[in-house]
């Protein structure tokens, strides 16, 4: 789901204001209120917020101000980017300890 489709979703009315980056939307912040400071960039999927700074992708937009948790939003937009996530794996191998002769140039 586009980050447009979104921002009407929660009652915004988004006007296009120039064509930067693909199109530049302008609309009331559901965060902050105000009448043209929240930023929409569709091409890019992103938002901001001039005045409280508020900033993300449509993920983070449905967590924002549709009270998702990250499952539901990711379902919601259509993005397979929950199943990119991979836990940490430790090294098998343990910290490389530099040769002594590194040591002992460091004191000359």
């Amino acid at each position: 789901m586009l980050l447009l489709e979104l921002a009407r979703e929660v009652g915004l009315e988004p006007r296009k204001s120039s064509s930067t980056h693909g199109g530049e939307f302008h609309s009331a912040c559901p965060a902050c209120g105000g009448s043209d400071r929240f930023v929409i960039w569709p091409q890019k999927g992103r938002y901001w917020c001039r005045q409280c700074r508020m900033s993300g992708d449509s993920i983070q937009f449905c967590k924002d101000f549709m009270g998702m948790g990250f499952s539901d939003a990711a379902k919601k937009v259509g993005t397979k980017r929950i199943d990119l996530y991979t836990p940490f794996a430790p090294r098998e191998e343990g910290p490389k300890i530099p040769p002594k002769s590194w040591g002992e140039k460091g004191l000359e």
